[in-house]
């Protein structure tokens, strides 16, 4: 009997082929996703040392050229870096706004990859990490109460020195 069944095998073998072949691609298109979504799930539980409850995202836009509202002069950029500092002020110095802070080029606050990038010195060495571009005239850190490896203490973009055109502020997780 036994001898029987593997010889039915063996005649169709390649249909066999066939089926093992797909369900291998199968797995591993199963385990690409299962993967994906456990890593997700784990840097979402990962401590990031900062407090998104209570914080609101204001994103600003252009209006077209069309737009009946739209003002020809207010296209020179020093106008509108000027008007986005006022909007930026305004917002700031707001009665019910606690803290207010500015970031540029990316979405603070979440455990995305979407902002990823690697950072090399070396060929040995390469470091893998979230930037987030803010202006440090904001308190960005206290719009989300980063505290320090402790814990306790809260992080003030007045603790770091801002003299350096090129100042990075760099955090061991999160």
């Amino acid at each position: 009997m036994i001898r029987n069944i593997y010889k039915q095998l063996w005649n169709r073998r390649r249909s066999n082929a066939w089926l093992i072949l797909e369900l291998f691609l199968v797995f591993c298109l199963v385990w690409y996703i299962v993967d994906h979504f456990f890593e997700l799930g784990f840097n979402a539980t990962l401590k990031n040392h900062q407090q998104l409850s209570y914080t609101w995202q204001v994103e600003l836009g252009e209006l077209p050229q069309d737009h009946p509202d739209f003002v020809k002069e207010a296209e020179d950029p020093e106008i509108k870096y000027d008007n986005f500092i006022y909007l930026a002020d305004l917002l700031k110095d707001h009665p019910l706004v606690e803290a207010a802070g500015v970031s540029l080029y990316s979405v603070p606050g979440k455990n995305s990859g979407m902002f990823r990038n690697n950072t090399s010195q070396d060929s040995t060495r390469v470091a893998n990490g979230k930037h987030v571009v803010f202006d440090p005239r904001y308190d960005y850190f206290s719009v989300f109460r980063h505290t320090r490896e402790s814990g306790r203490v809260p992080a003030r973009v007045a603790d770091f020195d801002w003299s350096l055109p090129g100042a990075v502020v760099v955090s061991r997780g999160g």
